[in-house]
Order: structure tokens, then sequence, then C-alpha cells
């Protein structure tokens, strides 16, 4: 013991609550001492069985429910101690949890943060471990709940809690982008993107640069609006084109509810975009997209000197050769333009199939389309005539009724401009065989985004609700 000095010991916080299972590191002890080599303190616990403490730290871990003294005495002999009152309470467990919100609607790219809700709102540990049961869609960080929008689809996001293993689900379903179907300018329709702003303006059953319908000042504007970002109605078409920017997913929505619009916009835009690039541009492009809506790399056409056609891979010269997707989008002149070859004339019949040969029918019509190409690009230098004749005789005895007839390509816009109701539509999409229900249930389901339509009276339908209505799966 020091006798130069007379020493006391203070221990703070007076009183600790901790729960069983559970380390404290708070607790402090101060020594007034006039000798500086008399400041230390020793600790114990009371009751070890209820809490333990660190002899040289203070640290204290609860052991099991109860109340305990632990005591800090001066190390220099004098016998002054001081104490903290600690009590040990039981864990509250976990019974149950739940995510918040239980349903989600995200864009691709977008990111949200979920909660887990733990039930009692007390319990003693509040961890919880998230998964995504597809990442390819979504992913959800493990232990922070942030999720993170990837591609379009549905995916169940889980939570699980660590203790007791509780869990609890939402589902997430991830879109690209919002749509609204809506009357444009009397008998014409618009698609509306509401996360991206972009509106497109629908041509329709019109190409603006087929025969006399070139000239047709509504249909080129419509077009223009299309192609040009800086382009209103009415503006002067003598400005300088800038390319509007489409995405594939946007390409293949569009080419759904206006595949005319989207043939008059690829011809278009490659032109404007890549005819510095001469023939391996434009054809490049037009090549991409035809494969983005069939499903397919085009086939490419030669001519022998005999004037025969015949299917070739040999890509060395451009422009002695055919590619197929210039069937829909446009062709070239081929060799010294002895024949050029205009397919534009036909591009209406050819845009039908190509559009049901996409999405929804069997072999034999991939097989007919097929058949069409080769029967047009057997021909040489004979007159443009018998070419005509020659593709108008086999629509008519192969694909002519169910590619024209029978399949409403300007099912949208009949949509929006012909009906106030639900009902109206039921007893108008019903009647009879047709391939809009098949176009449908692709803009409804099958294409990644929110498809709206906005009816005649302002009404506005999910095209998923009208699908219901009208008893498609």
């Amino acid at each position: 013991m020091c006798v130069y000095c007379r020493t006391s010991v203070s221990v703070y916080p007076r009183s600790v609550s901790i729960q069983e299972g559970e380390w404290y590191y708070g607790l402090r002890a101060t020594v007034c001492s006039a000798c500086t080599s008399c400041g230390g303190v020793i600790w114990r616990s009371g009751d070890s069985d209820v809490v333990t403490v660190n002899s040289s730290t203070g640290d204290l871990y609860g052991v099991s429910p109860g109340v305990a003294t632990v005591y800090a005495a001066a190390t220099d002999g004098s016998g002054q101690c001081d104490f903290c009152t600690v009590t040990v309470k039981a864990p509250v467990k976990v019974q149950s949890v739940e995510i918040c919100p239980r349903s989600k609607t995200m864009y691709v790219g977008d990111t949200f943060t979920l909660d887990a809700n733990i039930c009692p709102s007390n319990a003693t540990d509040q961890s919880v471990v998230w998964c995504s049961s597809d990442s390819r869609i979504a992913t959800v960080s493990t232990y922070t709940g942030i999720v993170r929008a990837k591609k379009p689809g549905t995916v169940t996001i889980h939570a699980t809690t660590v203790d007791g293993f509780h869990s609890s689900s939402m589902t997430l379903t991830v879109i690209i982008d919002t749509v609204t179907i809506e009357k444009d300018d009397g008998t014409f329709n618009k698609v509306v993107f509401k996360k991206s702003g972009k509106v497109w303006r629908c041509i329709n059953h019109k190409l603006p640069y087929e025969g006399d319908l070139f000239m047709n000042k509504t249909l080129s504007q419509r077009a223009r609006c299309n192609l040009d970002v800086g382009y209103n109605i009415g503006d002067s078409v003598l400005k300088p084109v800038t390319p509007k920017e489409y995405t594939d997913e946007e390409i293949k929505l569009l080419y759904a509810i206006d595949p005319y619009g989207v043939v008059d916009y690829v011809k278009s835009y490659a032109e404007e975009k890549f005819s510095e690039n001469g023939l391996a541009g434009t054809l490049g492009y037009k090549d991409r997209i035809f494969e983005l809506l069939v499903k397919r790399e085009p086939k490419y056409f030669a001519r022998s000197l005999t004037g025969t056609w015949y299917e070739t891979t040999d890509k060395s010269n451009l422009s002695a050769v055919v590619s197929e997707s210039e069937v829909i989008f446009g062709m070239h002149p081929v060799y010294d333009a002895l024949t050029v070859i205009e397919l534009l004339g036909f591009a209406i019949d050819i845009v039908c199939i190509i559009f049901n040969t996409s999405f929804f029918v069997s072999e034999a019509i991939q097989a007919g389309m097929e058949k069409i190409v080769k029967t047009y690009t057997r021909v040489s230098t004979t007159d443009e005539a018998n070419v005509k004749n020659d593709l108008a005789s086999y629509f008519v005895g192969s694909f002519i009724d169910i590619a024209i007839e029978k399949t409403k390509l300007d099912w949208a816009c009949n949509l929006v401009t012909l009906y106030t109701n639900i009902y109206e539509i039921r007893g108008a999409f019903t009647d009879g065989p047709n391939y809009y229900h098949e176009i449908l249930n692709y803009c409804a389901h099958d294409a990644g985004y929110d498809v709206y339509a906005k009816l005649s009276n302002g009404t506005v339908h999910k095209l998923d609700d009208i699908c219901g209505a009208i008893d498609l799966p």
C-alpha cells in the first residue's frame, strides 16, 4: 500500500443492461491518486454464471439472464473499489419477417432498397440475408437488400433471418419501359414511351416511299418525326436530319405495333447513318435488324452470267449480291446497274409475311418465305411485269389469305380509335381466327414492356387485362 497518497475508485456507468451472449466494451474505472504509479484496477464479477469480465480491460460478456455486480478494485493495496450493476437479459427471439413491399415493378437499370420488417420489432438479432431466384433478371445485395434490375422478367426476392431462419418473399417484375398506345391525329395512332420520353407516330398500312404515296404529306411528315430528332410536323423538310436512336427492344415492340413505320425508319436510318460507309454500312445495319426481327441471319443471292439467281455465301463483292434483308428494307443496284432490283412495290406483302414469320407461324410458313425470295431472285433481266406476275401468282397460291386478309396489322390503331370499353374489344377480337391474337399476346407478355391502350373515350387499359377479357392465355 502506498503511504504517500489517498486513493479512490469510481466506476461508470453504474449500471449496464446487456443481452445474453452479448459483449459490452464501455465499462470504465477512474482512479484518483497523488501518486502516478497507483492508477490501476483489477476487475472481477460477483457472479460469473451471470456475467464474466476481463480482469484487465473490464469488457463484459452476458452468460445467462440475471443480475450481477462487477467490481473494480485499486491495485495499490488500499482496498478501494467501486462497482457496476449488470443486468443480463434473455434475447428476444425473431418470430417472423415480412418484406416490404410484397411486389414491385422496376425499370431495367434501376435500383431499389427493400425493407425487412422483423416481428417482434425489439428482437435481439435483426440480421437478414437476401437472395434472388434469378440474378440474370435482378440481383440483390446479400446484407443490405439493395435490388438492381438487369433484364426484363419476373423474379422472386427472398429474405431469411439469421435468428430462426424465418423467411419471406416478394415478386419483382422488371420491365424496359411503360408504353401507351393512343389515338393521334384522327385515324392514326402513336406509341408513347414513358421513361425514355420517345413518341412514335404510327404509319399503319401506308409506306411513304411506295408509289403515289411518296408525295403524301401527312405520311411523309409522320415518318420524318420517327426518324429526325429535331423535326416536328409542319417543319421544313429541307433541314438536315439528325437520326433518332431506338434500342433493339424498342424496334421489336414497334415492329409488332407498326411494322410499316419500322420498315420506313430502318430504310431511312440506314441511308442517313451509314451511306458514307457504302454498302458495307447500309447492308450491315439492314442485316442486323433483319436478324433481330426474323431471328436468323439473312441469306444472300447472286446472279450467274446467264441471269439465273442462286443462294451464295460469297460476300466479297457486295454490289454483286442481294441480301434477304433488302426484301424488306430496300434494294441496291446490282453489278453495273443494268438491272435495279426493286421489291419496294411488294414491301407491304413481304412485311406481312415476315411479321408473322418473326413471332408466330409454322415452319411451313418459313419455308414459304424462302420460296418467295428464291422466286424473286431467279429473275435476271426479264421485264418487271413478268417479275410481278410471278410473285403475284405465288402469293395468291399460298400466303395471301394468311398474310393479309386474316392478319390485322392495324390492330393497335383500331384498338384506340374504334373502341370505348373492353366488351366492345372482346366482340371484335374474337370474330374468327387471326394472327393479331398472337401479336397482342406478344406485346402484353413477351416484349418486356408494360403496354397500355388508351381507348377512344380516354380510358386506359393494360394489354394484359385486354388479353384476359378476350380469353387469351
